[in-house]
Parts: structure tokens; sequence; C-alpha cells
């Protein structure tokens, strides 16, 4: 039986996934075109971090839903562990891990939290996913937020397909915006930086080299907390520019209203949903 191919669509995402991955002036930042300067990036970002206690709680539910995927004789490969909000519960579940990432500061904050886990069936490469030389195949390839930098994007989903023998899988925790960012975004004499990316490019990318994924999406709830008003705002602000007085006043209230106080500190809850796209790999070419 000849596989479904789906329809022909003029727009070429992988061209788009580019595009929006540039700053709103046309350029790409220093992040993504040096890798000292993204190294840098997680020397600095790690130091709040104390390794093992600090995987993020509102992620769990990604957590749990990431593992349903694993077996106990699975030998896995993480691209881009980060801090390790799915490195630690992956390795307590199945037969190996490896983690591969351009960063030597990640590497080195991963394998320190893996000696005092006393984890011993993970191990760490260093190198860019397209380019990384494997010589081997895995059983589950996965990354969750890693592919910001990936300009070659086709190739490294498929790099992905190659490699795993039974299941890929991307997850993005970026999710929707602050509510006070869309809704600021509709206004006129406001100037919001809102995301450009999102799991759908993905999906249209994998359709388009022939993959047909599976999108699963994941409610999340994070909280995150300010130690009075000021911090609210000055953090909230950080993405919206005002025209003038009158403008920064109802953003600030409008800020407010989707907080609250809590134990003399104020509260921005965001529920949206984390996501994750992933296919079997026996099924695509």
């Amino acid at each position: 039986m000849a596989m479904y191919t789906g329809v022909t669509m003029q727009e070429r995402f992988a061209d788009t996934w580019r595009e929006l991955g540039k700053s709103p002036d046309g350029t790409l930042s220093r992040r993504m075109t040096d890798d000292a300067a993204e190294d840098a990036f997680w020397a600095q970002h790690l130091k709040r971090y104390d390794g093992l206690t600090e995987i993020d709680p509102y992620l769990e539910p990604m957590r749990q839903q990431l593992l349903e995927w694993m077996d106990r004789e699975d030998e896995v490969l993480e691209i881009g562990p980060g801090w390790g909000n799915y490195t630690y519960p992956v390795a307590g579940k199945v037969k190996s891990l490896t983690c591969l990432d351009i960063s030597s500061n990640v590497l080195e904050f991963i394998q320190s939290g893996l000696k005092q886990q006393g984890i011993t069936n993970t191990g760490c490469m260093q190198g860019k996913w397209e380019e990384a030389r494997l010589e081997r195949t895995y059983d589950v390839v996965f990354g969750v937020n890693c592919f910001y930098r990936m300009q070659e994007i086709e190739e490294a989903l498929l790099r992905m397909n190659r490699h795993a023998r039974k299941r890929a899988v991307v997850g993005l925790t970026s999710g929707p915006e602050k509510p006070h960012l869309v809704e600021l975004s509709k206004l006129s004499g406001f100037d919001v930086q809102l995301g450009r990316r999102d799991y759908i490019h993905l999906v249209n990318i994998l359709y388009q080299i022939g993959i047909h994924a599976e999108v699963t999406l994941v409610p999340l709830e994070k909280e995150t907390v300010y130690e009075n008003r000021e911090q609210l705002l000055e953090d909230n602000m950080r993405k919206v520019r005002c025209s003038g007085e009158e403008q920064v006043a109802y953003a600030h209230e409008l800020i407010s209203k989707h907080a609250f106080e809590r134990d003399g500190k104020m509260v921005y809850p965001h529920r949206y949903y984390g996501v994750f796209v992933h296919w079997q790999t026996g099924r695509n070419a």
C-alpha cells in the first residue's frame, strides 16, 4: 500500500521557522549564532539552580506523560537536558540514558547531579545535535525546549527519526502568552513582544518531510511568586512598550488584576498547555 503523503502546501514551513527565529529587526541574536555565547548563557543561568532539588514542580504532568512512552529496557537519548527537568526522572525508569548538549556547563551540571543522586546508567556527550556523530540508535530520542537554535530544523527532525528505533518526542513548554500580554497586544499604544514560533510549525515541518506526528497537550499551571507589587510589575512589563504614562498605568492595572496576594507576596498564576509532538519512527520513512 502506498504511503499517504497528504496535500502539497505552498508555504515552506522550515523557512518560516528560520525567519521567525530572528529578532524583530531581522537579525539573529548572538546566542543563536555563537556557540560560546550560548555556553556562557548557560553558565550564568545554572547559577540559579541548586542541582537536584530545583527541577520545576509545575512540569510534573509533562514528566509523567513523557515517561508513559518509555519502558524499563529502553535505551534513550536526550537532546539538550538543561538543568535536568526530565533527565533524572527518565534515568530512573529506563535501562540507559545519554544526554547530548552543546554546552559544557550544562553537561558538568548534569554530571554533578547524576553523581549526587547515585545514578550510574547515564552518560553525557558534548556537541550540536545537528552535527554530532552518532554511531548507534536508541529506542527513544527526545528533547524539550531545545530546538530554538536549530536553523536546519528539517535535518534535526530527520536525525531524530533516523536514530530512534521506536519513538521520537519533541516537547515545548513555552506555552501561550500570559493573558495580560495577549490583551495588551490587541490595543493601540502598546508594542508587545509575543512569541513567534510554536508547536504547530514543527507539526507542519514534519508533515512536509513525510512524517505524520501526533500532538499531545498537557495542562500546566505555573505560579510566579514576587516579593512585592513592584517586582510583579517590573517582570511582567519586560515584553511591553508603551507610548505614554496613561498606557503604562493601564498595563500596571491589568497585570495587577491577573495576580493575587498570598502570605504577603504577589502571585501571578499562568494556566496553559505544554505540548509533545511525537511519532512512532517505524511508521515513517
